[in-house]
């Protein structure tokens, strides 16, 4: 299976060459794209259109240090709520940019996904604490018999921030008796 994938943002219309490689392979299970930059929204929706071909989901999407913004997360949201069989029980966007509206938005990908997702990491983004972290809770608590790794925190310039998103994160998330 494909580990790590490397491709320049300026270059984000070779992933719809790609396509009929990831797209078409059904024995891909799971998908890498590290430290590419993916800031551009049609570069997301490139990466992310072949996998609206597939018949089964990929296991895991891991789209860590790729600059992702929360414009990037909104399509990412976008496409996976047109697609909800193409969305993995595992997902990784560790050291990327998202916010508040980011974490929102992964939340609300979360809250309509209709399978069961087991793995969540968002490791050092840019989160300051605020909605984003009630909407991602309460996402994550619907998720309470599936989900088995969750890892939130914060890039080390927004710690004193951090604690305030960490309550509300906590309300929605830990207020649920089989947690």
């Amino acid at each position: 299976h494909l580990n790590r994938f490397t491709l320049g943002d300026e270059l984000g219309c070779e992933f719809r060459k790609l396509g009929s490689f990831f797209g078409g392979n059904e024995n891909l299970k799971s998908f890498e794209c590290s430290w590419t930059r993916l800031r551009k929204t049609e570069t997301i929706r490139s990466f992310l259109a072949p996998l609206a071909h597939r018949r089964r989901p990929l296991e895991s999407i891991t789209l860590n240090n790729c600059e992702i913004r929360d414009n990037g997360a909104e399509e990412i949201k976008l496409f996976f709520e047109t697609n909800p069989h193409a969305l993995p029980r595992k997902i990784s966007f560790e050291g990327n940019m998202l916010g508040d509206e980011g974490f929102e938005y992964i939340g609300e990908i979360i809250n309509h996904s209709s399978s069961a997702f087991e793995e969540l990491s968002l490791l050092h983004n840019r989160m300051r604490g605020g909605e984003g972290f009630r909407v991602l809770g309460a996402a994550l608590a619907r998720q309470e018999r599936t989900l088995k790794m969750l890892s939130i925190g914060p890039s080390c310039d927004i710690i004193p921030m951090f604690p305030r998103g960490l309550i509300l994160f906590a309300k929605e998330f830990l207020s649920k008796p089989n947690i």
